[in-house]
């Protein structure tokens, strides 16, 4: 009996240990970064308004790190926060087995991230959620200068 506490505790030390390992999970994927083909800057207040488009994948990823968005608090925005810009990720639509023959060149909004200014918010929105968050004041400068 003593022998097979000794093993629960070796196994339970063990379990924990590769726990703690596991690797960092990639938030540019989570978020469904690493399949953005393009973004579009906009007026938030005027969606139709394009002010910039990113369609060079050196550019996207650029975009994406300079986010920082593992320093993303979860948050209310403010009351009196007005909303700035909006960055609406884009990506090409996905074949399917009904449209495999047909050419998918369309541009389908997966996400986008609304800022608000002179605060440190933004919105996260994907076609099934909405989050806020407070982001760090210099990400929140370089969106806001974009």
């Amino acid at each position: 009996m003593k022998r097979l506490s000794q093993y629960v505790v070796l196994l339970t030390i063990v379990a924990v240990c590769i726990g703690c390992a596991a690797k960092e999970t990639n938030t540019k994927e989570d978020l469904g970064f690493d399949k953005a083909t393009t973004i579009e800057v906009t007026n938030a207040n005027n969606p139709d308004d394009v002010e910039e488009v990113m369609d060079n994948q050196e550019k996207i990823d650029a975009f994406t790190d300079s986010l920082e968005v593992n320093k993303w608090e979860l948050s209310d925005i403010p009351d009196t926060a007005k909303a700035d810009k909006m960055y609406k990720i884009m990506q090409l639509g996905t074949k399917t087995l009904k449209n495999s023959e047909e050419s998918n060149d369309t541009l389908r909004e997966i996400a986008a991230i609304v800022t608000y200014k002179d605060v440190p918010y933004v919105r996260f929105q994907t076609d099934k959620t909405i989050f806020h968050f407070k982001i760090p004041k210099e990400v929140a400068q370089d969106l806001s200068d974009r």
